[in-house]
């Protein structure tokens, strides 16, 4: 079933192209700090951006050409239309298959649907409305955006990590929900030409804090020992005030935010303050010989819950282009109570790679690889090391194919096994 959606993702004929953010003929980009939509790992970002481009006449290299697309032809008008009137639609399917050369010994007896091969599927729908000045330095929008996860295999592919015993997931997110849940509700307001920007309501912040050029679980590397921040308690959608100074036309910034430390992605847990995560961030991104670079240290706080003990850390991102190739590095550090069993699993972390830009000559295209190492919080587990590699590329314009491979050496909760080799295909329609 799972190889059947795969195909069924790579058919062509069912792709359709997204549409621009911006109401405005001319485009008006938000977030020059954090909030920026480059390649930050926000889900939505490389859609839009590949929208303008096709808009503007950029070619945009794929394996296929948009004749393969031919439902586009039918949207576009209408998209046209709700774009002048300030109203985005984006939607997109992820489907994600994985596969693994071995398993804690006996682990099917204990875990039901534990199996070699997972995979499961995500359909993500966002809604955005420019509700004020749209075009202007204090345009606003609010934004609404729901996903539906859901399993092909009886084990949603969340489950490929703690089945190998591997101390960080094998991919972020791909849990299973019980019904679709409301990721995104938030008002935003400020963009490249205002000063200070700010997001007030219910936010994804892993498309907020600490991100890279191939960070982001739809669309950067797909293993959980790079994406995100690993030895902080998962910065997943919850209700939350960020905020983000950066001077316009200049490189730095300094973001600031407080969310609700006991998250539940399915339901609107109630917000207690006493029980919240405090985040700040300074960055800078330069440019060198016309390579852009983005560095960042991000710290934070979070307040003991029911589930999560108190905590402090820092993480430093450091990335910088040289041509089509970007080496980058990645190091974060918690502080929390190692003989509890509520602290997070990973205490510290650090990630050494490269990226190459323009693979065969497509434009958007990328092979990266990198190296992991973790330490466990837990203090009688020993390190984990590990080595992933991703190939993304456009077999049309809007369908996106990542193949991806993990070598997981010494998986922390797995101490019979030395290596387990993870393989996957990411597959990804945009609408």
């Amino acid at each position: 079933m799972a190889l059947c959606a795969i195909l069924a993702l790579t058919g062509g004929l069912f792709a359709q192209p997204v549409l621009s953010q911006e109401a405005s003929p001319e485009p008006v980009l938000s977030g020059t700090g954090t909030f920026d939509y480059g390649p930050d790992g926000n889900p939505f970002a490389d859609p839009i951006e590949i929208r303008r481009e096709i808009d503007s006449g950029e070619e945009v290299g794929s394996v296929l050409s948009e004749r393969f697309e031919p439902l586009h032809k039918l949207w576009d008008p209408f998209a046209e239309e709700l774009r002048q009137n300030g109203l985005d639609i984006t939607f997109q399917y992820i489907a994600m298959v994985q596969n693994s050369s071995d398993r804690i010994p006996g682990i099917e007896d204990k875990v039901p649907g534990a199996q070699d091969t997972l995979s499961g599927g995500d359909a993500d729908l966002a809604v955005k409305w420019h509700a004020l000045k749209p075009g202007e330095a204090w345009a606003g929008y609010y934004r609404l955006s729901a996903e539906y996860r859901h399993g092909y295999s009886r084990l949603p592919p969340a489950g490929m990590g703690p089945q190998t015993g591997s101390l960080w997931p094998t991919m972020r997110g791909w849990n299973e929900y019980d019904h679709i849940a409301l990721t995104e509700a938030y008002w935003h307001q400020g963009t490249l030409k205002s000063p200070f920007e700010y997001r007030i309501g219910r936010v994804k912040n892993t498309t907020v804090w600490n991100g890279g050029k191939y960070i982001g679980g739809n669309d950067g590397f797909v293993g959980g020992g790079i994406t995100g921040t690993p030895s902080l308690i998962t910065l997943s959608s919850a209700w939350s005030m960020n905020a983000v100074y950066h001077p316009v036309g200049g490189t730095t910034h300094i973001a600031a935010g407080v969310f609700q430390a006991n998250v539940d992605n399915e339901d609107f847990t109630a917000l207690h303050s006493d029980e919240l995560i405090y985040a700040l961030q300074l960055g800078w991104k330069p440019e060198y010989r016309g390579g852009k670079g983005r560095y960042s240290i991000f710290t934070w706080h979070v307040d003991e819950t029911d589930d999560t003990t108190d905590a402090n850390g820092f993480a430093v991102n450091a990335e910088q282009e040289f041509g089509n190739w970007t080496p980058f590095f990645r190091y974060s550090f918690g502080d929390q109570d190692r003989s509890d069993s509520r602290s997070h699993p990973i205490r510290q972390s650090a990630n050494l790679g490269v990226g190459y830009n323009g693979v065969f000559g497509r434009n958007k295209d990328w092979a990266a690889i990198v190296a992991i190492w973790a330490q466990p919080t837990d203090e009688t587990l020993r390190d984990q090391y590990g080595l992933e590699a991703d190939y993304k590329f456009r077999l049309t314009p809007h369908i996106i194919l990542t193949p991806h491979v993990q070598l997981i050496r010494d998986p922390s909760r797995n101490p019979d096994k030395k290596n387990v080799l993870v393989s996957g295909l990411r597959a990804k329609v945009e609408f």
